[in-house]
């Protein structure tokens, strides 16, 4: 280990409980078809909806996720909906912003994340200590089943157990 304080990075993203600032269900449905949790099931390359998060709108949309024990961070990938023209989704995410906290205080926070694509979108950072990570979708266009919100497709967490 490093400084014998931390274990081996791996993808800590799974461990995380997820929520989100709201979620699309379709009129008649009872169920949304593309809830928070998805957004850290490690199906980030799918043409389908019902691997990634879909927002009820386009403004304000953010997702957080926490994990109960700190862990030590140093990249994000993003991975933005792929496009498929025959369901009506073109969506590109221009920018989102990512604040980090730890113990309900912020840690730091990535103000641009530039464009974040279907194939990911690598964010480095110092190795940070948190327990929970903010995503704010702050510029967004096009749209997801040919409606006007906004979504991502996975979030995944490059980080280390800290002991």
């Amino acid at each position: 280990t490093e400084s014998g304080k931390a274990m081996s990075l791996a993808g800590f993203s799974t461990s995380a409980t997820v929520t989100a600032s709201s979620v699309w269900i379709p009129a008649g449905a009872s169920e949304p078809p593309s809830p928070p949790q998805r957004l850290v099931d490690r199906k980030a390359r799918n043409d389908s909806l019902e691997v990634v998060w879909v927002a009820a709108g386009r403004e304000n949309e953010s997702a957080v996720l926490h994990w109960p024990i700190p862990v030590e961070v140093s990249r994000f990938v993003l991975y933005g909906i792929r496009p498929n023209r025959a369901r009506g989704t073109d969506l590109r995410v221009e920018s989102c912003r990512i604040t980090l906290f730890r113990r309900d205080k912020i840690a730091a926070r990535i103000d641009d994340t530039g464009q974040v694509l279907p194939d990911g979108t690598e964010i480095q950072l110092p190795p940070t200590e948190i327990d929970s990570a903010k995503v704010e979708i702050v510029r967004a266009r096009g749209r997801v089943n040919r409606l006007r919100v906004v979504g991502l497709a996975e979030l995944e967490t490059i980080a280390r157990l800290v002991q």
